[in-house]
């Protein structure tokens, strides 16, 4: 970005404050709420460059057509890990299951994070390239899950699938921290 302006900062100069999830450096992190589902995630090691932006508070333009064009996911970490910049999308669900409504909705979050870039070029000048990952976490397995072959380790994914065009890391936790969620 020029003038030494961060992604973060320029996301947080644009955005409205409701959007923005608050933020502490270190292990207390960012809490990810899903308020309809009862539950939250707490994201750890968050490094000094992040912003955390909450999709339910932001849309698709109103021109597309209502249904699944307009599904997106939870939340949207923008960071900076070892030097790269990082764009992790978030769905959050109560149980893992196998059904791809929640991979739809992290596929479909993109053309906001596309937009959002777009706008930090126009207003800040520029918007590096981003490594995008995709993560589901859930608080328990689905009973129609095989938990034989699967076993929890909190800060590894429980699996890992390629759906469509995306590759999308699932975990079991409460807690994690923003390496591991990265996928790494």
């Amino acid at each position: 970005m020029t003038d030494n302006v961060s992604l973060s900062d320029c996301l947080q100069k644009i955005l409205k404050g409701n959007v923005l999830e608050n933020v502490a450096s270190g292990n207390n992190g960012v809490k990810l709420k899903e308020p309809g589902a009862k539950m939250s995630v707490q994201i750890t090691d968050i490094p000094p460059l992040i912003t955390a932006i909450r999709l339910r508070k932001v849309s698709h333009l109103s021109c597309l057509k209502d249904g699944k064009l307009k599904q997106i996911c939870d939340y949207l970490l923008i960071t900076q890990i070892n030097g790269n910049d990082y764009a992790l999308f978030v769905e959050l669900k109560k149980t893992l299951t196998e059904e791809n409504k929640p991979k739809e909705q992290l596929r479909r979050s993109l053309p906001l994070l596309d937009y959002l870039l777009s706008v930090c070029r126009v207003e800040c000048g520029n918007a590096p390239k981003v490594l995008i990952k995709y993560a589901i976490i859930a608080e328990k397995f689905s009973e129609r899950l095989d938990k034989q072959k699967t076993r929890v380790t909190p800060s590894k994914p429980v699996s890992k699938e390629k759906y469509k065009a995306i590759n999308v890391l699932k975990f079991i936790t409460p807690k994690i921290g923003i390496t591991e969620l990265a996928g790494g």
